[in-house]
């Protein structure tokens, strides 16, 4: 088995940073949060890239959207983006990277422990951008939470399902790449 080298997590962070970014822009506008696939790209760098490298790649995909490049979902970009509506969540891409990677840092992690740490990554999410978007928008926690429960939810465990089965089948073959 190979080593991953210096350059090879380089290439494997900046794969998933540009993954996160186009997975941002596949989505179905809501008002006030989109529902878009970008926890999905930060749930599958966490299962194939661990922690370490995960968080890198969304703090670099933070980064490029806060210089100004329309990374965000909408090809939103700008501070402005970044402390708005969404800012909690977009924000909280990295905690979750950390988590979901730290809880399934074992190569040979099943289904069942990728699917709860991606799950533990998503209430991370969800603990900071809702009451981040209630405090925005002036919302109620009821009706924001059962937003959440009803709009979010669903879409988020098919992400979740959607990342593991995917990581599980391109860990060997990255793997035998060196990445």
């Amino acid at each position: 088995m190979k080593q991953r080298t210096g350059s090879n997590r380089l290439s494997s962070c900046a794969l998933m940073c540009a993954l996160l970014c186009v997975c941002s822009q596949i989505m179905l506008p809501f008002p006030g949060v989109p529902v878009n696939m970008a926890l999905f790209a930060v749930h599958l760098s966490a299962l194939l890239l661990g922690s370490g490298c995960a968080a890198a790649s969304t703090l670099t995909y933070l980064a490029l959207g806060a210089c100004g490049v329309p990374v965000f979902a909408g090809f939103a970009s700008g501070p402005a983006a970044l402390l708005g509506p969404t800012g909690g969540f977009l924000l909280s891409y990295p905690l979750c990277a950390l988590l979901t990677g730290f809880l399934s840092r074992r190569a040979d992690c099943s289904a069942l422990r990728a699917s709860s740490a991606a799950l533990a990554g998503m209430l991370v999410c969800a603990a900071v951008g809702i009451p981040w978007f209630m405090l925005y928008s002036g919302t109620a926690p009821s009706v924001s939470f059962f937003l959440w429960w009803l709009v979010y939810l669903p879409g988020d465990l098919l992400k979740i399902l959607l990342a593991v089965a995917l990581s599980r089948r391109l860990r060997g073959p990255l793997r035998r790449l060196g990445l």
